[in-house]
């Protein structure tokens, strides 16, 4: 890959942004849908992980949901044990043609969906392999490797701020249910002495 394509595909960045903000109503929608997701888990493969791992790390920031990400090479050492009946699973779908890494996200998706998983799917816009194994497909640009994700993943997980869960407890105080207040055993024995 020659420093030359990498800087023009950069320079077309926009235009890729621009097509992302232009679909941006199936990522608000997916927001609102899981907003009260007592968990989501992000799963990717080599470039792809640290953006897992970001993803998880904004949901946490944003929408005060728990998120995990894992490298999906790990799924069955592991996560595996994690997925259980409608839990939203995030998987980021490397592009065609990357040694057997695609096949690899396909058979992931695959196992994921076999325990009940919800699989919402990154891939490139043209990868229609992995359409039939996605309860939500989200289309990406199709770009290097190294640009593809991290720009229009974050983008997307930053929309979630627009249905900012509520803070814990809001839903009881909400319906007029008084908030318990947890204390320590061991505090409430010596404060009684």
């Amino acid at each position: 890959m020659s420093v030359s394509r990498s800087v023009r595909e950069l320079e077309g960045m926009p235009q890729f942004v621009q097509e992302v903000l232009d679909n941006q109503q199936q990522v608000l929608d997916l927001a609102k849908q899981f907003a009260y997701e007592p968990s989501v888990l992000f799963l990717a493969r080599r470039v792809g992980f640290p953006i897992a791992l970001k993803c998880a790390l904004k949901l946490k920031d944003l929408a005060y949901i728990h998120a995990e990400g894992f490298a999906a090479g790990e799924f069955k050492h592991g996560p595996i044990a994690v997925i259980d009946t409608d839990l939203p699973v995030f998987v980021v779908v490397p592009p065609k043609g990357r040694d057997m890494l695609h096949d690899k996200a396909v058979s992931n998706i695959q196992g994921i969906r076999a325990r009940g998983a919800r699989t919402i799917v990154l891939a490139e816009e043209d990868d229609q392999e992995v359409a039939p194994y996605a309860d939500v497909l989200i289309r990406l640009p199709k770009v290097q490797t190294l640009l593809r994700h991290d720009g229009v993943i974050t983008f997307a997980m930053n929309r979630q701020e627009s249905v900012r869960r509520p803070q814990p407890g809001f839903r009881r105080q909400a319906a007029g249910v008084q908030p318990t207040v947890r204390t320590n055993a061991r505090v409430n024995a010596a404060s009684d002495r």
